[in-house]
């Protein structure tokens, strides 16, 4: 009598399905406060684009603002750049972008979809999103319960409570983290000068071209890199170095040069170029579409310390790319 063969084990399928806790918390690690917020105006700036359809003449943006307000209870934006129509709501609430609409937003300033999410998970635990574009008047409503409910993805909808006067949106973030609570607390004054300096760069451009945005109540003015043009004899001045090339179907502009007067010699000899320079003003600016994505970067991002260029050094203060 053959003995009898083992049967195969039989085994489930394993459930793959992400943690949220982990993908919320992984999704904030890498980001700063302040970038975060950029993010939110990223998609202020999106939405215009897509209510204008193209930033065209020297103040596509002029009649547009963003509007930021925070303290240590509380984090808000609101702006009047066109809301979120319906249509969109799957891209704009989805942790990232459905593979559909990969190549949908091609031109404007936001890339992955999950801006306006990571933003949210890095300020608070609660939120209400409102919006309004054309006959769309809806609220997004995420809460501490929603977040804690492992298996649960759906974020509910209603109808908005306050029917909004123009097409826009306004996001307010509650029960901020502790660490958020303290950064618009007690740190409230350093933190409104760090995110005015990185408005006032990465969006000079935007800014220059009619879009306004306020930080707690004030204006934020655009501060553009400048480069020095010398108007005299050739053989007595320099000039910037100037580039322009269209790549693979993107424009390419290129200048290089000092941002300010060279210094005398006796300048020199009393040391006071340091004084009239600084290294926050020196490195290179990439702008994309109007938006500074990098702005006087000194590392080996833009290739500094590579392959045979020097690290930066002092020496490079007045130079900018």
């Amino acid at each position: 009598m053959s003995a009898k063969r083992n049967e195969p084990r039989q085994y489930e399928n394993v459930d793959a399905s992400p943690v949220k806790s982990f993908f919320v918390t992984m999704l904030t690690r890498d980001i700063s406060l302040s970038d975060a917020i950029l993010d939110l105006l990223d998609n202020c700036v999106d939405g215009i684009l897509r209510k204008k359809k193209r930033a065209t003449g020297k103040t596509p943006y002029n009649g547009f603002f963003a509007e930021i307000k925070f303290d240590s209870d509380t984090f808000e934006i609101h702006d009047n750049c066109g809301g979120i129509p319906w249509s969109l709501h799957d891209y704009a609430f989805r942790m990232g972008r459905p593979r559909d609409r990969q190549d949908r937003r091609m031109g404007t300033v936001g890339t992955y979809g999950i801006g306006m999410k990571r933003a949210i998970f890095k300020i608070g635990r609660e939120c209400l999103i409102s919006t309004k574009c054309d006959d769309d008047n809806y609220e997004v409503e995420i809460s501490p319960k929603w977040l804690d409910e492992e298996g649960n993805w759906d974020i509910p909808v209603e109808p908005a409570r306050e029917s909004m006067t123009e097409d826009g949106t306004t996001i307010v973030v509650g029960m901020l983290h502790s660490d958020i609570k303290s950064r618009l607390g007690h740190d409230v004054a350093s933190f409104e000068a760090e995110l005015t300096r990185k408005i006032e760069t990465h969006y000079a451009f935007i800014i220059a071209k009619g879009f306004r945005v306020l930080v707690n109540g004030n204006p934020v003015t655009a501060k553009p890199t400048q480069l020095v043009f010398y108007e005299g004899p050739k053989k007595k001045g320099i000039r910037p170095y100037l580039f322009k090339a269209k790549v693979e179907g993107v424009e390419v502009f290129l200048a290089v040069g000092f941002t300010r007067p060279i210094p005398s010699q006796q300048e020199v000899l009393d040391d006071q170029e340091v004084a009239r320079y600084s290294s926050l003003d020196a490195g290179w600016t990439v702008v994309c579409n109007d938006r500074a994505i990098l702005y006087c970067d000194r590392t080996e991002v833009t290739g500094w310390g590579e392959a045979g260029v020097p690290q930066y050094h002092q020496q490079f203060i007045a130079i900018v790319v």
